[in-house]
C-alpha cells in the first residue's frame, strides 16, 4: 500500500437515532493530502516530533483547513502548536490538552 492511499475501516454507531459514518485512513503528512471532508477530531499523537519546523508549520496549516469549526486536534504530550502555528488555542480538558482553531482563523 502506498503511504498516501486511503485505507478505510468503516462502521456505524449502533444507536438508531444517531447513525453516522466514521472512517479512518492513512496519510503521508509530508506529501500532498487527499481531499477529506471536515473532521470533528484529528489525532496526530507523537507524529509532529519527527518533522522539521517548516514541515510542522505546513501540516498544522492543513489541519486548520480540515477541522470543523468546533473540532479538536490531539497531539502527543511532548508536542505543541506554540511558536509553530499560533492560530490554534490550547484547550485543557481534564488531564488532556486539545487544540482548536482560533475563531475566524481557518486558513
Amino acid at each position: 500500500m502506498r503511504a498516501s492511499s486511503w485505507d478505510y475501516d468503516r462502521y456505524e454507531d449502533e444507536g438508531p437515532e444517531d447513525r453516522r459514518e466514521e472512517g479512518f485512513f492513512h496519510q503521508n503528512l509530508a506529501e500532498p493530502w487527499s481531499v477529506v471532508a471536515p473532521v470533528d477530531i484529528l489525532i496526530l499523537r507523537n507524529i509532529l516530533i519527527y518533522f522539521d519546523v517548516d514541515t510542522r508549520r505546513e501540516i498544522l496549516r492543513r489541519v486548520r483547513g480540515l477541522l470543523r469549526p468546533d473540532g479538536y486536534l490531539l497531539l502527543g504530550s511532548a508536542e505543541t502548536t506554540l511558536n509553530i502555528d499560533d492560530l490554534f488555542t490550547r484547550v485543557p480538558i481534564g488531564r488532556t490538552v486539545f487544540y482548536q482553531v482560533t475563531k475566524d482563523q481557518k486558513g
